[in-house]
């Protein structure tokens, strides 16, 4: 008798193949056909999920701008102008935002970076100290006057929790959303036998307010949280809370 072939694995499937679902919700059975028309990288960017551009003008005076597709520094004309700028900081980052960070003040700002590093000199992490980093934010023109709308979940990790939590320790945005991750720290990586990996980091890192980092994430000024409507309507509730907060400030 042939033996029957192994079927493959699911999550090894190519582009633009559909997979097909046999959901029970409620008590009522549904068939749902999901085609493969993304990489995993683009479904993990929490911004991607509200189908916008890079930018655009939601009204006359508010201004939108998505991170994972461009930088401040390329819509400055734009944002200079706005009453209101949202800032889709969900994701990973193209850009280095602490260089938009100096245009919201006018004055030098110093702050810890709140990563602790470890100095290990004992065996059995006996006697560990610890030196923490700061960093320096100088005043570079022009000074943008717009109030300043930060969009924040837990797809935001690593270097988007440090610029997340610059901005909240300097009280210059109000930050809309959901926590980040809360992943941050420098990135240590171990090599197994049989070429696995797994990182992790071997900092400690807080919050602005000296409160813990790690799992609770840089906690928004303003939390929105996901309903059920929302999500079977494929709404973007936290953009629409920003929306709504920016045009109540006028």
């Amino acid at each position: 008798m042939e033996a029957s072939k192994k079927p493959d694995s699911p999550y090894k499937r190519k582009k633009n193949e559909v997979l097909h679902l046999n959901l029970n919700r409620r008590g009522q059975n549904l068939s749902v056909d999901v085609a493969r028309t993304f990489p995993y990288s683009e479904y993990v960017s929490g911004s991607d999920r509200n189908n916008r551009g890079a930018c655009e003008w939601i009204s006359s005076d508010i201004f939108y701008i998505n991170l994972n597709k461009t930088t401040t520094e390329a819509h400055m004309a734009e944002i200079l102008k706005a009453k209101s700028v949202i800032v889709d900081m969900r994701g990973y980052l193209n850009e280095n935002t602490e260089t938009f960070l100096s245009h919201l003040t006018h004055q030098k700002l110093t702050a810890s970076s709140g990563m602790f590093t470890p100095q290990i000199l004992y065996p059995d992490y006996k006697n560990v100290s610890y030196t923490i980093g700061s960093y320096t934010i100088e005043p570079v023109l022009p000074y943008v006057k717009a109030k300043i709308f930060l969009l924040s979940d837990a797809t935001g990790q690593s270097a988007t929790e440090s610029f997340l939590s610059a901005y909240k320790q300097f009280k210059v945005v109000t930050i809309v959303g959901q926590p980040t991750s809360g992943t941050n720290g420098g990135i240590n990586l171990v090599s197994m036998p049989g070429g696995y990996r797994f990182f992790y980091s071997g900092m400690l890192v807080k919050n602005p307010d000296g409160s813990k980092h790690h799992l609770n994430g840089v906690i928004p000024d303003v939390t929105v949280n996901s309903t059920i409507k929302g999500i079977q309507e494929c709404k973007d509730e936290i953009l629409e809370e920003a929306i709504r907060l920016a045009t109540e400030d006028k």
